[in-house]
């Protein structure tokens, strides 16, 4: 096992994107016609062996996330993405789940983490994510951005 971390992204957080002949279709939110939606969309998230700050061990890449007003005080927040295993290492989320945070232009209004599937080496495979957060219709109407704080974590060297 190798000690690895990652950095901080972050996206703004907007509409569901059209549907358009040149762009895959949005992966979430699974149920588009049950409420109001934040969505934004992350193009990577890697994991980088320590002193090795330009050769990834494994990631994440087009993470998308969506938030959707489900119920009174009940958001349905939902994480999709491919995880790499094309790069050194396999990893997974039970050693190093990410956190998502859902912030306002005051600070963070929720977090949740993700302890995603293993991500196995020479391996494309989708990850998703759904869980229920409990937050007030105006502090939904308040989310600018989503934020993944930096991770340390462990991975796995392939054979």
């Amino acid at each position: 096992m190798i000690e690895c971390y990652s950095c901080r992204q972050s996206c703004e957080m907007g509409l569901v994107p059209p549907r358009t002949p040149g762009r895959a279709d949005a992966q979430v939110p699974h149920n588009p016609a049950s409420g109001k939606i934040f969505y934004g969309r992350i193009s990577h998230f890697y994991f980088y062996e320590r002193g090795a700050a330009d050769d990834p061990a494994f990631g994440l890449i087009d993470i998308e996330i969506a938030a959707q007003y489900a119920a009174r005080n009940c958001v349905l927040l939902e994480a999709y993405c491919i995880g790499d295993g094309y790069q050194n290492c396999r990893g997974s989320g039970k050693h190093a789940p990410l956190t998502i945070e859902l912030h306002a232009r005051n600070g963070i209004l929720a977090s949740t983490q993700w302890k995603y599937d293993d991500i196995l080496c020479g391996h494309a495979d989708p990850l998703s994510l759904s869980v229920e957060l409990n937050m007030s219709q105006s502090d939904f109407d308040s989310i600018e951005r989503a934020v993944l704080p930096p991770v340390t974590g462990k991975a796995q060297v392939c054979a």
